[in-house]
């Protein structure tokens, strides 16, 4: 998958993250990727399986609650020893 996409697919993921109405599943961001290669934004070449959005979407989630949770550690921490 090409950094342009996994670029494209985080935002689509933050955008769920911040306004739950906007969540996607891998189903539905497959079907709003297709749309943007009918717009022209994409190539149909570009646009991954729906199981490799899947796949993903499972591995970023997993990364970003852990990510997540350390910052949540360090500022507990920081705010320890202030």
């Amino acid at each position: 998958m090409s950094d342009k996409m996994k670029s494209l697919l985080e935002t689509i993921f933050h955008i769920g993250t911040v306004n739950l109405w906007q969540k996607m599943t891998a189903q539905q961001m497959h079907v709003d990727l297709v749309e943007r290669e009918r717009c022209g934004e994409l190539k149909q070449e570009e646009i991954p399986k729906l199981t490799t959005i899947s796949n993903w979407i499972t591995g970023f989630s997993w990364k970003w609650k852990a990510a997540m949770a350390m910052r949540s550690l360090e500022k507990a921490e920081f705010s320890e020893t202030s």
